[in-house]
């Protein structure tokens, strides 16, 4: 069992498929036929438990020749299925339900149970996209944004950062994160893609004030789609937030942009 309450997922870029393609698997999908262009791995250890949540994209398993699936079967799978609505909507058929099926599997072959709560964050992180919160932002007139992938929060900051010769300072308090997430940085747990971007971003960042070194790991944590970073104007601010709010998309603000200090980026406590 995991003794952490929720995972936190990264997400990496893939390659989705071209919207008249799509239009034309959804139109006729049939059951085993046709795939998202993404998927959900999770890494499993005695040592941390689950760990290393990723949303990414489709793509072949590499699998050692001794892996026990390949000679004991022992695999699960989920036959998850969604469905379009009359009105538009995309309806998941409970996916709480899964998840309970999914450790009912796990458990009957001996493999570790996957906390119910974290299969459904899962599936939710799957369905999640960046774009009613563009939407918002073009029609706002913002045009200093970026999506929040690879290169973390900071990595991604310092190169709007150094695009605008600002420097772009974040409060460690209030950057967003999922349940869990910061037991698992305190507990060692950092994907490798952090280590570079740390390095990335080292010559122009600085820590300032009591910020616990977990926020400083989330704040490094490479992301596949971490929604996205957006600059806006404070006369702006509260109409943006009200129509981010009626699309019914999720928004913090996390720091502010100063003019008059040279690129680079900051964390504060």
């Amino acid at each position: 069992m995991n003794d952490v309450a929720a995972l936190e997922f990264t997400r990496q870029h893939a390659q989705p498929i071209p919207a008249e393609r799509r239009a034309e698997l959804l139109a006729t999908p049939g059951f085993g036929d046709v795939f998202s262009d993404h998927m959900v791995t999770v890494r499993w250890s005695a040592e941390v438990g689950w760990h290393d949540a990723t949303v990414g994209p489709l793509a072949a398993f590499s699998l050692h020749p001794a892996t026990m699936a390949l000679h004991y079967g022992q695999t699960i799978f989920e036959g998850m299925k969604a469905f379009w609505r009359p009105n538009g909507q995309r309806a998941l058929f409970r996916p709480a339900d899964h998840a309970r099926r999914f450790n009912s599997s796990a458990r009957r072959i001996a493999m570790p149970t996957l906390p119910e709560e974290d299969f459904v964050a899962a599936v939710d992180q799957m369905r999640r996209l960046n774009r009613a919160a563009a939407d918002v932002l073009v029609a706002a007139g913002i045009r200093g944004a970026t999506d929040v992938t690879g290169f973390g929060l900071l990595g991604h900051g310092l190169e709007m950062a150094r695009a605008s010769a600002t420097r772009f300072v974040f409060e460690a308090s209030a950057l967003p994160r999922l349940s869990g997430a910061l037991a698992l940085a305190a507990a060692g747990v950092e994907t490798g893609g952090a280590a570079h971007n740390r390095r990335f971003v080292l010559p122009q960042v600085t820590v300032e004030g009591d910020v616990a070194p977990e926020l400083v790991t989330l704040a490094h944590d490479p992301q596949t789609s971490g929604g996205l970073l957006a600059a806006v104007p404070s006369d702006r601010v509260a109409a943006v937030e009200a129509d981010l709010t009626a699309a019914g998309v999720d928004h913090w603000r996390i720091g502010r942009v100063e003019g008059d200090r040279g690129p680079g980026v900051e964390l504060r406590g």
